[in-house]
């Protein structure tokens, strides 16, 4: 078997698609290549919960098992510390009228068999006013002086969808918009439904609350597309997410969940995931939220393994993401033509409005340099 492969075996047993006696014995020279693979893709701790149930024949060398342990053993304490933080600002928000619950990274590790094996990151908290009004900016001017009122940490970098709170350390950023589209017209198609969904928020075991499973499965899709969108890269991790969540969703979910995203105009993007979803995790026909398209996804794992975690090793115009960021809006527009072709394939409309918010910015940062 590939290395490739090799990992996603792992990956499938870790998460019950696939039964650890299938599982052949791996050279040392490709224990070493998944190793790097799985910390490349930000998934090693989940990939030793596999390789803690082989038998001792089928495990790898001492020196490269002993790498994975250590490296496991950081990601379950760092685990744990974002855990409790999720719990405190999950708490003392209530308090000061703010309602919360946790998007992505922590919410979605309660999904896996083994929680604290998901690496963890910052922390995404939805945010809204226990008594919100209709004039959303409004609210977030309180929402922002009640989290200063609590001395908590600092608020910095006030954005469209999501303010940042740095608190012991680590980035909380309180969204009061849980994602965002291109499209202003899809945008508040999205907002609308959010804005109700809020209101299906749960307590998990974790003990702190997080949006519904049907609500995770559309904005996952949103996220994935704004990364790609944003030529910011996708990773394993953020796939095994998705499918995990499959894994632990109803039909009616993934229904409710498929007709929320095909009016939001990701039907491409989703059908690619779920190719993803098909080849690399193994998740059953029946629990895929439609039928996978090959095409769209082979551009996706091209992503995936060239990126690596949230493409944090590099990214399909050919520049490593910060300097991607560093580009001035003349040469992200062209960096982003390089991979028109297939971000048009995935997300076509959003492509577009892209485009046109990038040519509207220039054209307005022209017409001022002239009137200066």
């Amino acid at each position: 078997m590939s290395d490739q492969e090799i990992f996603c075996h792992l990956v499938q047993i870790a998460i019950g698609t696939r039964d650890i006696s299938e599982f052949k014995a791996v050279n040392p020279e490709q224990w070493m290549a998944v190793f790097r693979m799985a910390k490349k893709q930000g998934l090693l701790a989940v990939t030793y919960g596999t390789i803690e149930k082989l038998p001792s024949a089928l495990q790898p060398p001492l020196q490269v098992k002993f790498s994975w342990i250590r490296c496991m053993e950081l990601i379950v304490k760092q685990n744990e510390k974002i855990s409790a933080l999720c719990r405190e600002v999950d708490a003392i928000l209530p308090k000061v009228g703010v309602r919360t619950c946790v998007l992505k990274g922590q919410g979605m590790a309660t999904y896996y068999p083994v929680p604290q094996y998901r690496n963890s990151g910052d922390i995404d908290l939805w945010v809204r006013l226990e008594d919100a009004t209709d004039d959303l900016d409004a609210d977030v001017k309180k929402i922002v002086e009640k989290a200063k009122n609590l001395n908590r940490g600092e608020i910095e970098d006030l954005s469209y969808h999501h303010v940042e709170w740095k608190v012991d350390g680590v980035e909380v950023e309180l969204h009061y918009r849980p994602g965002r589209y291109f499209s202003k017209k899809t945008d508040n198609k999205y907002q609308k439904w959010a804005a109700k969904e809020f209101e299906n928020r749960k307590l998990s075991d974790a003990g702190f609350h997080i949006p519904s499973a049907k609500f995770c499965l559309v904005q996952l899709i949103e996220h994935m597309m704004r990364h790609i969108v944003y030529a910011e890269g996708l990773g394993m991790r953020q796939m095994c997410d998705y499918a995990v969540l499959l894994l632990n969703t109803t039909k009616q979910e993934r229904d409710e969940a498929l007709e929320v995203i095909l009016k939001l105009g990701m039907k491409n993007l989703t059908q690619g995931v779920m190719w993803v979803m098909k080849t690399a995790f193994a998740i059953p026909d029946d629990q895929l939220l439609i039928n996978p398209v090959q095409k769209y996804g082979d551009i996706l794992l091209d992503l995936v393994w060239t990126g690596g975690n949230l493409g944090m090793n590099a990214d399909k115009t050919g520049n490593e993401r910060a300097e991607f960021k560093a580009l001035s809006v003349f040469g992200k527009l062209k960096a982003l033509f390089a991979v028109r072709k297939e971000k048009y394939m995935l997300a076509p409309s959003e492509t577009r409005a892209q485009f046109v918010d990038l040519l509207k910015v220039i054209f307005n940062n022209r017409r001022n340099k002239d009137k200066n």
